[in-house]
């Protein structure tokens, strides 16, 4: 089988405006929640969101900025770090082997609100935004950009699409239908999203805790995050960067209830399993798990019983991360923006920390929750899972990039 290799990776987050911006601040336990200043947020349950005070533009004439919508430019930089990091514009390849798969939940929802808002005020507000595609044009963006013409989609799994849009690029290679991909996922704060989580009482007043024992809720936050994936062989061949291998991929469905997980989190495990056994691993070989870790009571419990089941034995003093106390819950955006971050955790050696994770919730035991970073970790392999509403859920397991 084809092994799947990432050559290059790119992140807009609230914590910085490229990759090392965003991973050194992750490390050094900055928190880049902030008040929310995109709408008001008055009458809500809190203020405060993850939101990226200045967003970077990508390298396309004004005309077509002007009709990018947030998320579309939080996308498409991050696809221009990962394309320039990888090499692959420049690597040869007929446009059609390249295929471009990013992820999304709410997306446009934010330019699409305040467009109405502003015709029911009496306003004369231009539509500038293809709201037909309302999800899928920022895969459209990133395949303008590069003229890349291979298979184009874009995974709506609600907190899951991402990380599905990742599964699909390597399993695109794996086939042979192209050679590469660019994967991954961009999300904005938008004032419907956020009214919507406050409606069902998940948004907690302060930044969020995974996993305390004092945790009241969710945090959203917004980015962008893509990373370059191609067959190991080629990728060697042409000398590009190997910053990791993706070993395996698994979905399921809980087919539980619209929102919330299975209690006992069996949909969630059933896909750990499955990637367990495609990667040819044991639990006791995982040294990370980058956790979905909302900080809503019922997900935590029913993600640490799936954890529990899992792992077994081993999974006293696993280390498990959620990169949502750092960032918030970005949603469609949230499994490609925390595997990135695991993709350079696995480069530097580094389990990151999770914030505000003193008091652990006994519930969520028996496993260990970093509070600060630890070098020399001895990373070999991460999982990575996320869980989205309807029960969708996906994981997948990386490896270190210099596997023999």
């Amino acid at each position: 089988m084809k092994r799947v290799v990432v050559t290059g990776l790119g992140l807009v987050t609230p914590l910085g405006v490229d990759r090392d911006q965003s991973f050194s601040g992750l490390l050094a336990g900055e928190d880049g929640h902030r008040r929310v200043t995109l709408f008001s947020t008055a009458g809500y349950t809190t203020d405060r969101g993850g939101e990226i005070a200045v967003v970077p533009e990508p390298g396309l004439p004004r005309k077509h900025l002007r009709r990018m919508t947030r998320a579309d430019r939080l996308g498409l930089v991050s696809a221009e770090q990962a394309v320039a990091q990888s090499g692959i514009s420049d690597a040869g390849l007929a446009p059609h082997r390249v295929a471009v798969v990013m992820g999304a939940g709410a997306a446009g929802l934010h330019e699409a609100y305040e467009f109405f808002k502003a015709r029911e005020q009496g306003g004369r507000s231009v539509l500038r935004h293809h709201f037909g595609e309302i999800q899928s044009s920022t895969s459209r963006w990133v395949a303008f950009r590069f003229g890349f013409e291979g298979p184009r989609a874009c995974p709506s799994t609600a907190c899951s699409s991402s990380l599905t849009a990742i599964g699909l690029g390597m399993r695109w290679i794996r086939s042979g239908e192209v050679e590469a991909a660019v994967v991954g996922g961009a999300e904005s704060l938008s004032r419907l999203t956020f009214s919507g989580f406050n409606a069902v009482s998940a948004l907690g007043p302060e930044p969020c805790s995974p996993f305390a024992r004092h945790r009241r809720g969710m945090s959203l936050g917004e980015g962008g995050a893509a990373l370059v994936l191609e067959g190991r062989e080629h990728a060697l061949a042409r000398g590009a960067p190997v910053l990791a291998e993706i070993l395996s991929f698994a979905t399921s469905a809980d087919a539980h209830h619209m929102t919330a997980p299975h209690p006992e989190g069996r949909g969630a495990a059933q896909v750990m399993r499955n990637c367990l056994d495609q990667a040819g691993l044991s639990p006791g070989q995982i040294g990370l798990v980058g956790a979905h870790g909302t900080a809503t009571p019922a997900n935590d419990k029913a993600e640490c019983a799936a954890l529990r089941e899992v792992f077994g034995e081993a999974a006293t003093g696993l280390p498990v991360v959620s990169h949502k106390s750092g960032v918030g819950h970005c949603l469609g955006a949230a499994g490609a923006v925390e595997t990135a971050f695991a993709v350079m955790a696995l480069g530097a050696d580094t389990i990151p920390p999770n914030l505000r994770i003193s008091d652990v919730d006994p519930e969520c035991a028996p496993f260990d929750f970093p509070a600060a970073a630890r070098p020399d970790a001895g990373l070999e392999y991460v999982l990575k899972e996320s869980f989205g509403f309807g029960g969708s859920n996906a994981a997948l397991i990386l490896g270190r990039g210099d596997r023999s």
